[in-house]
């Protein structure tokens, strides 16, 4: 986690778009790596796109979130003709680096669904 820290340092720290651009990329493309490790059999239950946010159910009820990059889809289609319930989590989030915006914000969403786990320190409110 530590080169993580890094990574989202190093994007603080550069305002220069290009590289901001490559560092957030090899951190997307860490997080998708390290996501795949722990998806493990888990399926995707359920999934909403919406003009703002998508979100992903996985089989175990975890869920995650990402924002839905509707400003930059524009009038177009979406690549992901078939359904997405019932694929398994991992053949999602490999495609959190597709050029396809809808597939990438599915796939980050399922990142999120898979590395929210339960945290047992937290005060339940």
């Amino acid at each position: 986690m530590e080169l993580l820290e890094n990574v989202l340092f190093s994007i603080v720290l550069n305002h220069n778009p290009p590289d901001s651009v490559n560092v957030v990329n090899s951190y997307l493309k860490l997080l998708k790596e390290h996501a795949l490790k722990l998806a493990g059999e888990r399926t995707v239950n359920d999934v909403r796109i919406g003009l703002s946010y998508t979100a992903v159910q996985l089989s175990d009820q975890s869920v995650g979130v990402a924002m839905t990059f509707n400003r930059d889809i524009g009038q177009r289609c979406s690549s992901m003709k078939q359904t997405i319930a019932g694929r398994q989590a991992s053949e999602v989030i490999s495609r959190a680096e597709s050029p396809d915006l809808i597939e990438r914000t599915v796939a980050i969403a399922t990142i999120n669904a898979v590395l929210n786990t339960d945290r047992n320190n937290l005060i339940q409110g």
